[in-house]
């Protein structure tokens, strides 16, 4: 009896067993298929795929799908599948389709009928977000409110899409390499020319294009570690080969203020052109439309580091405040800008870009820098009036092929600056003038070919550059002091690779060679500091690289290898030279875990060249209290770096996440060595172990919610960084911590009513082993635009600041401004109020190198804008 339960018992485990296997194996079952025209043959792309099981009155949604330009669809269901499982297929044009799941078949060929038939009518309603394989078309009407004007301000509107102040554009996360419009990328890195001046009203749809890689000759490689994320605005039929733009006038009395606006564009298949004349007084920071903003800039300027230099002299006051700065530059600005472009044939484009700005900056700042040292603090204040005048002429001209099997591409550019400062300092009661000259001209070319046979590529690329600085400053006190600092720069690297796919493997084989001379020649002579420090120095350089690497892609994962290794040697005169070996292996990985969620994570270690900024032995004055000496040697640096980062992306359910954890740390022979007295503060560098550390998490997540016709957005970033230097002649280490959380609830209420809500707490603190600082502060704006009638908009915007900048001091302040306008067809007459309270002050506190800086800065006082629009 007893063996007979064992028994029993056994076949119910083993059956439970069975079952649950077959469970999972279910869960884990696909369905996928293609869908075309039963007449034409064609693939059906965009059909929505809904998989079903039960009763038609009753059936359960398992899992949905749209099909990608290819006419394919992948279904996974969450449950096992019953007999009455099937598919439904549906299409506008087309009968519906249904058809039962068959066990243990998961490929079917589904052929839909066309259907003709007659619209009543009725209001046909596009969907808002779309999804087609790796594109997300956005709506662009579903995401307009009242009270936009620029393509840029839907684009904040979108869920996963966000948009800075300087106009660059980020998705999920991630920055935008390239911005499009009809495929053709007018700006370059400078977009937001575009997303600040470009009317929402000519843009149809807005596409995010992920795994985007804009060379068609390497869009078919097995390496994944070049692809990006790309913004195409597709126009308007009406918007099409025809001039428009805007124009746009302001005055107002106490103070005087102006703005004059005029931006012209036209957009068709064979030529396309963009130009903005703009000028203020009134602190809009319209100069910035001329920043690069893409992530791929960035990219070449690391990949070519060496030709790159920082000026030395720097007289203007430093912000780091979540307050926006026009709320206190004074000033004007002068822009002109002119983009083109010309399609020749089917593959070719010719670009010209000309830009120039006039900008003439106005601050005024009362501050207190604490300096901790081992016995004691050290305090300075000091009132600072500063005018600065910046003038900056660049251009640049391009002419591109891009096929799929050749790709050629020259970029000339030119860049000259002209810039003056004059600064009056009271610090600690005694008075300082310091006026400073920067006149820095750059030209360079880069030049990419790309011949594709078969499976093999065959690259060469080259970039040179000629830089030309000559920066001065002059400072006065009790006595007169200057520093002269002149230097040239030669720049040329020459590079070329093999690669070639094999299966899902790709093998590349990368040479570089490259050479760099420098030459710097500085003057300081002061009674402040009472002697004469005098650099002249001619180095050169040349390097060569080996980049041997190995790809791997797969549908759902793919990985590259990179082992760089290069030879560096230096000659500083004729006899006197030094080598070096530098190398830096890079894994990159991307698994695509789920449809919704990607997994990416990249990292590397080894050791850095070092850069031509601290190339020199004798001080050489920055401002009227800062010196800084180099070192005359090249040993480099050890750095290992990580990133790993998870994204979410549901554009159906317009729901996007992501998170991500990056990390560093840096080692060298040089140990930063600061000296501080009662009048200055030096820097130079020592024989000695230094060694930093960094730490950054970065949270984000944004849904859109029909239910308040909006989205919500919450963002959170934490860094920490420890670092040693030695201060006074004791070595200390310190850490720095910042946290920062910003919500974000934006909602169109009535079609006569928007509302945007942001609330922000910030955090920062500063440690060493006899000192502990920190502060907080929060900001709350709230926007609100009322349409109460077709023609007239009332647009109300306040902002709350409450800061915690010192021990036991803190301040808070509120700034309101008001807009109402008066629409008529393309025509706008607007009256606007800036900073109605008249709030005069703003403080904050900073931290860096076991030094604190409270800076309290004046605000713009309260200006009146009267002004007159008209879009054409």
């Amino acid at each position: 009896m007893r063996r007979s339960i064992s028994a029993l018992r056994k076949c119910a485990f083993l059956v439970s067993l069975l079952c649950h296997v077959l469970s999972v194996y279910a869960q884990q079952r696909t369905i996928y298929g293609e869908v075309r025209s039963e007449s034409s043959g064609e693939k059906i792309e965009g059909a929505t795929v809904l998989l079903k099981s039960g009763l038609s009155s009753t059936a359960d949604l398992l899992a949905y799908s749209i099909t990608t330009a290819d006419g394919t669809f992948s279904l996974k269901p969450k449950k096992a599948l019953l007999d009455s499982a099937y598919i439904e297929v549906r299409c506008i044009g087309f009968k519906a389709h249904r058809q039962y799941i068959s066990s243990g078949v998961n490929a079917y060929k589904v052929q839909l009928k066309e259907e003709v038939f007659t619209l009543k009518e009725v209001a046909v309603k596009a969907p808002k977000i779309r999804q087609s394989g790796d594109t997300i078309s956005y709506n662009i009407a579903s995401f307009a409110t009242a009270q936009d004007r620029s393509i840029g301000d839907v684009l904040a509107n979108m869920p996963g899409v966000s948009v800075s102040d300087n106009g660059q554009v980020s998705y999920n996360g991630s920055r935008i390499s390239h911005l499009y419009i009809e495929g053709n990328d007018l700006f370059n890195e400078k977009y937001s020319i575009a997303t600040q001046n470009l009317s929402y009203k000519n843009i149809a749809r807005a596409e995010i294009i992920e795994n985007h890689q804009s060379i068609k000759a390497l869009a078919s490689t097995n390496d994944d570690s070049k692809r990006e994320v790309a913004l195409n605005l597709t126009l308007k039929d009406g918007a099409k080969s025809k001039w428009g733009g805007y124009v746009q006038a302001a005055g107002g009395i106490r103070p005087y203020t102006w703005e004059g606006e005029l931006f012209v564009a036209n957009f068709s298949e064979r030529f396309q052109s963009a130009s903005t004349c703009k000028s203020n007084n009134s602190g809009k920071l319209i100069a910035k439309e001329h920043e690069a903003l893409t992530l791929s800039d960035i990219l070449n300027m690391q990949n070519y580091k060496d030709s790159q230099l920082s000026d030395f002299i720097q007289v203007s006051p430093t912000r780091q405040t979540d307050l926006n700065e026009d709320r206190i530059k004074t000033g004007t600005t002068h822009i002109v800008n002119s983009s083109n472009l010309w399609k020749w044939g089917k593959h070719t484009v010719m670009q010209s870009q000309i830009a120039y700005s006039d900008d003439h900056t106005n601050y005024r700042s009362d501050s207190r820098t604490s300096y901790f040292l081992t016995d004691s603090t050290l305090v300075m204040d000091a009132t600072d009036q500063y005018w600065g005048i910046s003038r900056n002429l660049q251009g640049e001209w391009s002419i591109k092929s891009n096929q799929d099997r050749y790709y050629l591409n020259n970029l000339l550019r030119a860049s000259a600056t002209w810039g003056d400062a004059t600064s009056s300092v009271l610090n600690n009661n005694w008075g300082i003038n310091q006026e400073a000259g920067n006149k820095p001209f750059t030209l360079s070319n880069k030049l990419e070919w790309i011949r594709k046979f078969g499976k093999h590529i065959v690259q060469v690329n080259s970039y040179s550059s000629y830089t030309n600085s000559s920066e001065n400053l002059t400072v006065e006190e009790d006595s007169r002091s200057t520093q002269i600092v002149r230097r040239k720069h030669l720049f040329a690297d020459a590079q070329a690779s093999h690669s070639f796919d094999w299966k899902r493997w790709n093998f590349t084989t990368k040479a570089n060679l490259q050479f760099v001379f420098h030459w710097l020649e500085s003057e300081f002579q002061g009674l402040s500091v009472d002697t004469v420090f005098l650099n002249h120095h001619r180095v050169w350089h040349w390097q060569l690289k080996l980049m041997p690497q190995i790809a791997y892609k797969s549908r759902l994962f793919s990985f590259s290898l990179q082992v760089p290794l290069s030879y560096y040697q230096y000659r500083k005169t004729a006899t006197s030279h030094e080598s070096h070996w530098f190398y830096m292996p890079e894994v990159f990985c991307k698994w695509k875990v789920h449809p919704f969620f990607t997994l990416f994570a990249s990292g590397a270690a080894g050791t850095l060249s070092s850069g031509y900024d601290y190339a020199y032995l004798q001080p050489i004055m920055s401002n009227y209290k800062t010196f800084s000496s180099g070192f005359f040697s090249f040993p480099g640096k050890k750095r290992a770096r990580g990133t790993f980062r998870l994204s979410y992306a549901n554009p159906i359910e317009m729901l996007f996440a992501h998170v991500s954890v990056s990390g560093s740390t840096d080692t060298s022979d040089n140990q930063v060595e600061k000296t501080v007295t009662n009048t200055h503060v030096f820097y130079n560098y020592r024989p000695g172990h230094s060694h930093s550390r960094m730490l950054m998490t970065d949270f984000s997540i944004q849904k859109g919610l029909d239910g308040i016709n909006g989205k919500v957005n919450l963002h959170t970033m934490y860094q920490r960084s420890k670092s040693e230097i030695t201060q006074n002649a004791v070595e200390e280490s310190f850490r720095t911590t910042s946290f920062r959380t910003d919500l974000t609830v934006q909602s169109t209420i009535a079609s006569w009513m928007d509302l945007k809500y942001t609330a922000l707490f910030s955090s920062n603190r500063m440690k060493s082993s006899l000192y502990e600082t920190y502060n907080w502060r929060t900001m709350q704006q709230l926007s609100v635009v009322c349409m109460p009638t077709k023609q007239w908009q009332l647009r109300l915007s306040g902002e709350h600041y409450y800061n915690h900048y010192a021990s036991h001091a803190k301040q808070q302040i509120v700034l309101l401004d008001a807009h109402v306008s008066y629409l008529h067809k393309d025509n706008e007459w607007f009256c606007s109020i800036r900073n109605a309270f008249d709030e005069r002050k703003y403080t904050y506190t900073a931290y860096s190198e076991l030094s604190s800086q409270t800076v309290s800065y004046d605000i713009r006082p309260r200006t009146i804008l009267i002004g007159f629009r008209r879009m054409f």
